[in-house]
């Protein structure tokens, strides 16, 4: 059950399911630690690559040795079978989104909207990464689970993209985001050394990620 590899470092159950102890287990030991999962970084591939749509690389490319949660949650037949995840990654979007506040109370949640694809050119190196990768791969894998050989047209794939393995009845977003790509600020332009935001009163931005 390799897709239940992510889930192993959550401080409540699963982390406690049978395959997770197991492969603790075999880490722990000298002489089975190479053959554990945990012997592995998790990421066994990645690059950059140069779309027709920029003059700077603006794709990453990130190959997973097992099917992300995400990947089993999307429907896709993953148990008892070897699968690899491909994930793409748009490094240079021209969208951009907001954090609101959401009233005087400081305790309420922000308005937060994340605008992703909000500007239809962002969407362009996506759609080329999926049908290079999927040339590239063509006699590596034996078969493509998502976003599937049933998508060919730009605006099946792309539907895809934007709402993901079930867009033809609900719109989700939750995998448009990919680790920390973009968006970092470096000390001093937004906060200063104290992690206080410059030109703002007792407001300090601390990321933990």
């Amino acid at each position: 059950n390799a897709s239940s590899f992510e889930r192993c470092n959550l401080p409540v159950p699963p982390n406690a399911s049978e395959w997770c102890q197991k492969q603790f287990s075999l880490f722990k030991q000298p002489k089975t630690r190479e053959t554990s999962a945990f012997a592995t970084a998790g990421i066994s591939a990645g690059a950059f690559l140069l779309s027709p749509s920029s003059l700077q690389a603006d794709i990453q490319a990130t190959v997973w040795p097992y099917a992300k949660p995400a990947v089993k949650a999307a429907g896709a037949a993953v148990e008892k079978r070897n699968v690899a995840t491909l994930e793409l990654a748009n490094l240079r979007p021209n969208s951009s989104g907001y954090v609101r506040l959401n009233s005087t109370d400081p305790f309420a949640p922000p308005v937060i909207s994340a605008g992703y694809l909000a500007d239809p050119a962002d969407a362009k190196p996506l759609l080329w990464a999926v049908r290079e990768a999927r040339r590239m791969l063509a006699d590596v894998f034996e078969e493509e689970l998502l976003p599937g050989p049933q998508r060919q047209s730009d605006e099946e794939i792309l539907s895809f993209i934007r709402c993901g393995a079930r867009s033809d009845t609900q719109c989700d977003r939750s995998n448009l985001a990919v680790q920390h790509l973009i968006g970092s600020c470096a000390i001093g332009s937004v906060v200063d050394s104290q992690l206080r935001v410059n030109g703002v009163k007792s407001l300090r931005v601390a990321d933990a990620s």
